[in-house]
């Protein structure tokens, strides 16, 4: 549990404040889509804090599911959402959970997403009006509803079965509406609608 803040010129970092009396891991970060000095990260057992003074201090853990062999990936925010993808709590599988942002408190209890995969889901990112997650296999799921309900996540065909370990996705300039996902073996995979009336895009 140790996560350390700096300024813009990135130098020096300093330890920040965190509140817990056992030792955390976290494998995954993002920032807040409505907050500018806000940032979440999440990890083992579940675990989920929040920082809204640009990473010096975080909140109290926000845990889905203590005690389980559950584990978040990773997480993405947008829309006030955040949603998190990982292992299921047996320690199989993969699964989907969202935290709701009630204005500028997040929620303490996660609204649970039914939408799980036989497939554990490493990466998730924000594509402006939905959520993209990648896993295990080549799985890779689009939302473009209610990230808490199932039905909202759909499978999308991929070129690859390597299991994919990172999502990013660009919701603007040349690049927009393109994925890019990344994989065991140094698999790089794109995807999306390239805008073929830009120059700068070959």
């Amino acid at each position: 549990d140790y996560i350390e803040w700096s300024g813009n010129s990135l130098s020096p970092w300093t330890k920040s404040t965190i509140p817990s009396t056992t030792s955390e891991y976290y494998l995954g970060a993002t920032a807040i889509d409505n907050n500018p000095n806000g940032f979440a990260v999440c990890g083992i057992g579940g675990v989920v804090r929040v920082s809204q003074d640009a990473g010096r201090s975080w909140s109290n853990a926000i845990v889905y599911n203590s005690g389980t062999a559950l584990i978040f990936n990773g997480i993405a925010s947008g829309g006030g959402k955040l949603v998190c993808v990982g292992t299921g709590s047996n320690g199989f599988g993969g699964l989907i959970k969202v935290l709701t942002n009630n204005g500028a408190i997040w929620a303490t209890q996660a609204t649970i997403s039914n939408a799980t995969t036989a497939t554990t889901l490493k990466g998730v990112a924000y594509t402006g009006n939905g959520f993209i997650a990648v896993g295990n296999g080549g799985r890779i799921l689009t939302c473009y509803g209610d990230p808490a309900i199932a039905t909202s996540w759909n499978p999308e065909a991929t070129l690859t079965t390597s299991n994919l370990y990172g999502v990013a996705f660009a919701t603007s300039g040349s690049l927009s509406n393109i994925a890019v996902l990344v994989g065991d073996g140094g698999k790089i995979v794109i995807g999306g609608m390239f805008d073929t009336s830009d120059s700068s895009v070959n």
